[in-house]
């Protein structure tokens, strides 16, 4: 881009015929939706399994069949996994390109879950995956539910809370560009809030159950605590890392940036801002207060933001 140029709000009319619906975006706005509807999927299929507490653990038990028959497979796992890392890798260098924090409160909240999420599920994976692969440790609702409550209750409903919330934003804010959902909006939004107090309500009741039974024997011994307290100490320390790097690669480019050569953005109106290179549009009217439509945020899923360049 050369030291001037226009950017109009509106898109030329040429380029709203060639509109035929929503984009998913480029490669990897495309990978972070597909691996995070898979955690989605079996976020909801582990969110329903805990609903059943409300009848019995019995009733979880016998659903996690099921649950476990899929994602604990050796394919299953494999998949999990994959979509795991790749949309926290790619969710952190998404952060490290940024230019600027400034953004719509429901990108900032989504993001700011989203970095929590992967440091407090370490000590479940841990459990759950962990000592089932080290020490063929079987993480039944009676076992889990027991480790769990009433130490780490809050925690858990916590985490519950902040998965489930930075999935529906994500859902949100991807399916509002098409008609049919927002003629399903009611429905999705009643889903939305019945779906986590449920889940809360089934693991909370289950394990609040199984408290005041006092008939569950824990399998896990001192040594496989030893080695599961390790192991989040590890892991945390790497995801520790990986956040801190991300977010100070935003701070390094701010301060290169501020000796570096500016360029003049003209906008309708004769309102002109000045900009730093490398920046696109969308952050450079960001860091400048210049109002933008941005319905998907910046993940080139619409047109909104699209910008037809005059001069220079």
């Amino acid at each position: 881009m050369s030291e001037s140029a226009t950017a109009p709000v509106k898109t030329a009319p040429a380029e709203r015929k060639k509109k035929t619906g929503p984009s998913w975006g480029n490669w990897r706005q495309k990978l972070r939706l597909w691996s995070g509807l898979i955690l989605f999927v079996y976020c909801l299929s582990h969110f329903s399994n805990h609903a059943l507490g409300v009848i019995s653990v019995d009733s979880m038990e016998a659903a996690s069949v099921w649950h476990y028959r899929v994602w604990r497979s050796a394919a299953g796992e494999f998949i999990l996994l994959l979509a795991a890392v790749t949309h926290v890798f790619l969710a952190l260098w998404r952060t490290s390109r940024r230019r600027t924090l400034k953004m719509p409160p429901w990108e900032f909240t989504q993001l700011v879950l989203g970095l929590y999420i992967p440091w407090s599920l370490i000590p479940h994976v841990g459990t759950t995956m962990g000592l089932a692969n080290q020490f063929e440790f079987s993480p039944t609702y009676h076992q889990m539910l027991t480790i769990l409550w009433p130490q780490h209750g809050f925690t858990q409903s916590l985490l519950l809370l902040v998965v489930w919330a930075h999935s529906m934003i994500g859902l949100h804010f991807w399916l509002r560009l098409y008609p049919l959902y927002h003629r399903l909006k009611s429905a999705a939004l009643g889903f939305a809030i019945a779906m986590p107090v449920l889940a809360l309500w089934g693991f909370i009741e289950s394990a609040r159950r199984l408290a005041l039974a006092k008939d569950v024997e824990l399998e896990v011994t001192r040594e496989q605590f030893d080695w599961l307290t390790t192991f989040v100490i590890e892991a945390r320390s790497v995801v520790f890392g990986l956040i801190a790097a991300s977010l100070m690669a935003i701070l390094f480019r701010y301060v290169f940036g501020l000796t570096a050569r500016r360029l003049t953005i003209t906008y309708p109106g004769n309102l002109s801002i000045r900009a730093k290179p490398g920046a696109t549009l969308l952050e450079s009217s960001r860091i400048n207060d210049v109002p933008i439509a941005s319905v998907c945020g910046g993940r080139a899923r619409c047109s909104t933001c699209r910008v037809k360049v005059l001069d220079g």
